[in-house]
């Protein structure tokens, strides 16, 4: 998932997949919601959406972010998994994120740009 993102981001195309095995989208000016948004068709065991930076950005202007409001749209799009790039993804509400994400049975991973 990470590998797929940070691809897209090579090619300035955001910094969100949402993929499964009906397909993949990929984030574009509008964000992450309306990607979520747009990913309905996708939904089924094992949807994943990875977020990640793309290669290159000024992390002090624009660093990926998720928070309730992701998870939210995340529980309403089907989403099973949410992959970010450890250290470099912001958690806004950290402790409300887990909960949410937990209420929906939504696994959070966090890994290494280098994984």
């Amino acid at each position: 998932a990470m590998d797929q993102a940070m691809k897209i981001g090579l090619r300035g195309r955001g910094q969100a997949i949402v993929f499964s095995s009906r397909g993949l989208l990929r984030e574009d000016k509008q964000g992450t919601d309306a990607l979520l948004r747009r990913s309905a068709h996708l939904r089924g065991a094992g949807s994943v959406l990875a977020k990640a930076t793309k290669p290159g950005q000024d992390l002090r202007f624009d660093r990926p972010a998720i928070g309730p409001a992701t998870i939210g749209s995340a529980a309403r799009a089907g989403i099973s998994t949410i992959v970010i790039e450890a250290h470099e993804t912001l958690l806004i509400d950290r402790e409300e994120i887990m909960e949410l994400a937990n209420a929906a049975k939504i696994r959070l991973v966090a890994l290494n740009s280098s994984d």
